[in-house]
């Protein structure tokens, strides 16, 4: 609130003094008015300077960092974590991601703190005659307040050993949205699934399958899903 009030003074003083008055006598130079704008000037300067800095850090600080990890019990759930645990971020209005299983969807556990709504469902990934092989989670939370926490548990039926390999995602797209001084801001980023060990095993049938398929070639990589259809 201050430093509006200094700039709105600052700017009355720098068009004031231009007015009518010489700013340059050419044998004198730069007259008393016209130092008087050019420090004027100098000011409102830093104090613009100051209050964008000021601002992206505000921003910065209420900015909402949802930590989110993967992981995979030795009964073959999968096991989401989210977190905000930030006292003085602002509150996440929405937050969806999704991720791929290598089966049948069966049940959800989830455990929740200081959050409005979870929902969790799913989709058809891949299938053939006998039925479906993977399918797709997706989560869907509502008003997650600071310090909040989500453990979501996914149990499913294996069906990789159906055939040689399922391609899944090795990662996962983020999406959520908070408002910062009443503007909306949506951020979107990417959560690697790598460490996960159905996606290993996959990531290496897949590989072991395409050089299988492919005999001729030396080696087969696998390549990166593109991120833009995901």
């Amino acid at each position: 609130m201050l430093k509006n009030i200094l700039i709105l003074i600052l700017t009355f003083i720098t068009a004031f003094v231009s007015i009518g008055g010489n700013t340059w006598v050419e044998e004198e130079g730069i007259t008393l008015q016209g130092w008087i704008s050019i420090g004027s000037f100098a000011l409102l300067l830093v104090l613009g300077i100051w209050k964008e800095i000021e601002s992206w850090v505000t921003s910065e600080k209420r900015r909402p960092k949802p930590r989110i990890e993967f992981s995979q019990s030795e009964e073959g759930e999968v096991i989401v974590e989210i977190e905000c645990d930030s006292p003085d971020a602002a509150q996440i209005e929405d937050l969806m991601f999704k991720f791929d299983i290598p089966g049948v969807f069966i049940r959800e556990e989830v455990d929740v703190e200081k959050i409005g709504n979870c929902d969790i469902s799913h989709s058809l990934l891949c299938g053939n005659r006998d039925g479906p092989l993977a399918e797709t989670i997706h989560v869907a939370c509502r008003t997650l307040f600071p310090q909040s926490f989500i453990r979501i548990r996914i149990h499913y039926e294996s069906k990789a050993s159906r055939v040689a390999f399922l391609d899944l995602h090795d990662y996962s797209r983020l999406i959520f949205s908070w408002v910062n001084e009443g503007t909306s801001k949506i951020e979107k980023s990417y959560l690697s699934l790598k460490n996960l060990p159905y996606i290993i095993q996959d990531n290496k049938d897949l590989v072991k399958g395409m050089n299988q398929l492919y005999p001729d070639l030396e080696s087969v990589e696998k390549m990166e899903w593109e991120r833009k259809d995901w």
